[in-house]
């Protein structure tokens, strides 16, 4: 869901109301198309998130925090270095357009007085954060447009800004009754909500059936009568006074399962009241509403590289698997080469150059039955029998091979889909990083070119405490799960994994004590719900003694063995693990 004009005008008047005469304190970018300005206003410093995503674009105050990038990105660098210390002037709306400027004051380099303004262009795929000089040039922007990419409008620094072709729309917040009306009757059919669109500014399609559930109580109209116009007209004016006052009612919308599901700068009477939420001001609900999202998509990105590198060497391992298992299920095709080879020999008196085919006795048969033996005419009988010893010798070392590459196969095989659950239970970006760190080492993925990286603080594992106050902490990728396992767990701790499937390492502190069935059950239950069979019925879950779980040398990051365990068969009920505080 993206803001249309009229949620714009309440952001950007709550955003007037609470920055103008603040001071620029700090400006980061924890994304290439996110900036994050810290403004010390009134007293106390709010944080404004002006974001260009495409299915996220937005501004707001927000509360949220986010890492940021070891080393500043250039527009980063500029914004700091031209905007640190500048005072906000305003922060205005363009008409009903979505598109947000935030002007500011500073001082340049021989402190003299500079103005600048930062347009924040809400406009789906097409957004962006653009930087303007006083004298209207463009300075820098997060996103580049070139004459290759559009012929009608580029983004460029050096160029002078110009705000996207304006659309012949009317604005409604300058329309009375009477105007209204007149509108309404130009009507000829079709959908009115379509037609609310293509002739108000600010109002998207989702706001246009809202106005004409609440308007009309219903979201298809057909023909408008005359009363229904007249009516209609007088609801619209009501609603368009109120928002050109600046009176807007911010209400977050549930859907069925109780999640956010859309959002709106008034209170739509007609939904039910138990899915309404209103919220204090726009920048919190737009903070409820997106940020779970955001969060989600952006990991979704950066995982989807890791995901299908993981899948490509996959496919790769268990094609190898499928080769090897099919020469593994004929082990007895070469013992049929030493056999040719033991009855040539014990014949050889019999035989001739240039047979194609040898009859001999079969003397393991133990019936006296002959036996007809492929022969190369162009070797002597010695040679061939000398051809079926190497054929069989051939055959058994491709055996031996074929051993040892289904083990190795069979290893990459769990570790990728143990990588690929990995990726699937991250709530971090910083856990996606850490992946895909990991993948590197062990050349799934290529590395840096400069092998001289300083690396960021190591994520850590989920950490519980259970209803009977024993700690329970929850790995959630290789490396958290060797720091958890093999530095983190005492000798006597119970160390838990879901049986012969990827899943996160679980390990129940006991201190030395008796552990409690109610504390081992819930232990268990997060080992199941943290395992590629949460959506099972039932999840075989192994437990034992951490001093009897070892990491193999050259082992990859995760993988271990255990011994002295027992399995629990246990149902991954969320319901189980109420009692279970997050810490």
């Amino acid at each position: 869901m993206i803001m249309d004009g009229i949620g714009l005008r309440a952001v950007s008047l709550e955003l007037d109301a609470a920055l103008a005469g603040g001071r620029v304190d700090r400006i980061s970018q924890p994304e290439r198309d996110q900036l994050i300005l810290s403004i010390r206003t009134h007293g106390a410093t709010r944080r404004l998130l002006l974001s260009a995503s495409a299915d996220h674009c937005r501004a707001h105050l927000t509360e949220a925090t986010w890492k940021n990038p070891e080393k500043a990105p250039m527009l980063c660098m500029l914004l700091r270095k031209l905007l640190t210390g500048a005072r906000v002037r305003s922060v205005a709306q363009q008409g009903l357009e979505r598109i947000l400027t935030l002007t500011l004051e500073n001082t340049d380099e021989l402190g003299r007085p500079a103005e600048y303004t930062l347009v924040t262009e809400i406009m789906g795929r097409h957004s962006n954060i653009i930087l303007v000089s006083g004298d209207g040039a463009i300075l820098e922007s997060v996103k580049h447009v070139s004459p290759d990419m559009s012929r009608v409008r580029q983004v460029l620094p050096g160029l002078p800004y110009a705000p996207p072709p304006a659309q012949d729309k009317l604005n409604p917040l300058t329309m009375d009754r009477a105007a209204l009306t007149g509108l309404l009757k130009t009507h000829a059919g079709g959908a009115l909500d379509r037609f609310l669109t293509a002739r108000l500014s600010g109002i998207s399609q989702a706001t246009a059936k809202d106005l004409i559930e609440g308007g009309l109580g219903t979201r298809a109209p057909s023909a408008l009568s005359p009363e229904q116009i007249d009516a209609f007209a007088a609801y619209l004016a009501e609603f368009f006074g109120e928002a050109a006052r600046g009176n807007f009612t911010p209400t977050l919308i549930l859907g069925m399962d109780g999640k956010p599901a859309a959002f709106a700068p008034y209170y739509p009477s007609f939904l039910p009241r138990e899915l309404l939420l209103k919220q204090p001001d726009m920048s919190r609900l737009l903070d409820v509403f997106y940020l779970e999202r955001d969060l989600k998509d952006r990991i979704s990105q950066k995982a989807q590289a890791l995901t299908q590198a993981l899948h490509v060497r996959l496919e790769r391992s268990r094609g190898r698997l499928a080769l090897h298992s099919e020469m593994l299920a004929d082990p007895e095709k070469g013992e049929a080469y030493r056999l040719y080879g033991e009855l040539l020999t014990a014949s050889l008196h019999t035989l001739k150059k240039g047979m194609r085919v040898a009859r001999v006795p079969d003397y393991y048969g133990g019936d006296g039955a002959m036996l007809d033996i492929p022969l190369d005419e162009r070797l002597s009988p010695a040679a061939n029998a000398q051809r079926y010893y190497r054929l069989y010798a051939k055959h058994k070392s491709a055996l031996d091979n074929a051993r040892e590459q289904e083990g190795i196969a069979r290893a990459e095989i769990e570790y990728y889909e143990t990588q690929l659950f990995n990726i699937s239970q991250c709530t971090d970006a910083a856990e996606i990083d850490e992946i895909r760190r990991e993948l590197e080492l062990a050349g799934v993925l290529r590395g840096p070119s400069s092998k001289k990286r300083r690396l960021p603080p190591p994520t850590q594992p989920l950490a519980f405490l259970s209803s009977d106050g024993l700690e329970i902490r929850v790995g959630k990728n290789g490396s958290q799960n060797d720091a958890l396992t093999l530095k983190w767990a005492q000798p006597h701790d119970i160390w838990l994994h879901a049986k012969d499937m990827p899943g996160s390492h679980v390990v129940l502190r006991t201190d030395g004590r008796d552990v409690p069935d109610r504390a081992l059950l819930e232990a268990a239950t997060l080992a199941a719900l943290h395992s590629a069979g949460k959506n099972a019925t039932t999840v075989p879950v192994d437990y034992t003694l951490k001093k009897y779980v070892k990491k193999p040398s050259g082992a990859k990051p995760g993988m271990v063995i255990y011994t002295h365990q027992k399995t629990l068969y246990i149902p991954p009920d969320a319901d189980v693990v109420k009692g279970v505080r997050t810490v």
